[in-house]
């Protein structure tokens, strides 16, 4: 049950790194 619990906590951070990356840029397309 653990493992799981550390796999999902991999998973997230790499979506949210994905996300800021895509965030950044966005935004820099911007300009």
């Amino acid at each position: 049950m653990g493992a799981i619990i550390e796999l999902l906590k991999i998973i997230l951070g790499i979506l949210v790194w994905i996300i800021v990356i895509i965030f950044i840029l966005w935004f820099l397309q911007g300009f």
